[in-house]
């Protein structure tokens, strides 16, 4: 079985290309963050590892968001999380905010994958995603992007992205499927639903068998630590493997 290997990292860059205009969500010192970013640099040089950014195309606290903040705000209409509006008159400015944090991510870090998230958002169209494609190419010819840049449902380059599902056949494009270990991307104390050893080598070995790869998300807590769940479940399919 060929099994291929991916090191994603969330990158939390979310303001412009002067380190103090970048948002501080990890409340670090300008020095805590390069010397983040320089570990994970060393790794790649180092290790040969393949290093990747996750971008989200929502910014939930970019000022060109129209952001609900009330209960009497938020209706089926205009939902916080999922179906976001700009400002009017505010997109190509924010547009031109996400290519200026890109050639960042790019030039000075060298990421090797672009990984896009949000595509879902009203505002953000099938030519926008293939314009900021284009782009992401000019930037670094060999970076590798997911289909997400764009419309997930039309776009596949350069893979498609399909979620807590996979195809049941190989297909004519590139394609990783995105499973979480329990229920939740991110770390929740009370999701208790963890997918068993077996469940998870078996999807390994069925989507490795199509030609797809394999995203295995694991969430950890406020303090970086892997929930202990996690670490058990990835040891003993790591024994499957063997």
């Amino acid at each position: 079985m060929r099994i291929q290997s991916l090191l994603l990292m969330l990158l939390l860059l979310n303001s412009g290309l002067m380190a103090q205009e970048r948002v501080n969500y990890l409340n670090e010192s300008e020095e805590a963050f390069q010397n983040r970013m320089q570990w994970f640099l060393d790794a790649k040089y180092g290790m040969f590892i393949h290093f990747g950014t996750y971008y989200s195309i929502i910014d939930w606290n970019h000022p060109s968001h129209d952001i609900p903040n009330t209960a009497e705000e938020i209706d089926s209409s205009h939902n916080r999380w999922m179906d976001l509006k700009l400002v009017e008159g505010k997109k190509a400015e924010y547009v031109q905010y996400m290519k200026n944090q890109i050639k960042e991510l790019i030039e000075k870090y060298d990421t090797d994958i672009l990984w896009f998230d949000g595509d879902w958002v009203g505002y953000w169209t099938l030519e926008d995603g293939n314009d900021l494609y284009q782009y992401c190419r000019e930037l670094k010819p060999d970076v590798i992007i997911n289909n997400r840049v764009s419309k997930r449902e039309l776009f596949k380059k350069d893979f498609g992205t399909p979620e807590q599902e996979h195809p049941g056949e190989t297909l004519n494009h590139y394609w990783e499927a995105c499973y979480t270990m329990n229920d939740s991307w991110g770390f929740k104390i009370k999701d208790t639903d963890w997918k068993s050893p077996q469940v998870i080598y078996e999807k390994l070995q069925d989507i490795t068998g199509k030609g797809g790869n394999f995203l295995l998300n694991v969430g950890p807590d406020g303090n970086g630590e892997v929930p202990k769940e996690a670490i058990e479940i990835l040891l003993e399919v790591g024994k499957m493997i063997n």
